[in-house]
């Protein structure tokens, strides 16, 4: 029987993408744990009865393609409880529209790379000479 489960969830276990599976405890209402993964959502239902994690629901999983979600959620949304396995817990309290973190992500990349260009900046050296008309 374990035999036939382990070869089931190979079969779910990776279609090439990376997802943002969010998990809820009944303990914690409005606070989800994140775990990022190269794992289908079919495969985390079934593994997560088995797992470290049996004590959470899967509530939803995102298809994300960058390993900065995770800290994009952190400084997002700050009232975080912390657990293990998970790290912590958001609290999140409008999931209705979850693609719209993804949107959030790109503007905030772009932010914080413009800010350590900015800071960047700030720091090289400039020198500043005064220019001679040439007439």
């Amino acid at each position: 029987m374990e035999e036939a489960i382990q070869e089931f969830l190979q079969e779910l276990e990776e279609d090439g993408i990376q997802y943002a599976h969010f998990f809820s405890h009944p303990a914690h209402p409005g606070y989800y744990g994140v775990l990022i993964r190269e794992r289908t959502p079919e495969y985390i239902r079934y593994w997560l009865p088995h797992g470290p994690l049996r004590e959470y629901s899967l509530a939803f999983s995102l298809p994300v393609d960058d390993a900065d979600f995770l800290e994009y959620m952190t400084e997002q949304y700050t009232d975080q409880k912390e657990v293990k396995v998970l790290q912590y817990l958001f609290r999140i309290d409008q999931v209705t529209n979850p693609e719209r973190w993804i949107d959030g992500l790109k503007t905030w990349k772009q932010e914080r790379i413009r800010q350590e260009r900015a800071s960047k900046l700030e720091q090289y050296p400039w020198e500043v000479t005064p220019q001679r008309n040439s007439l």
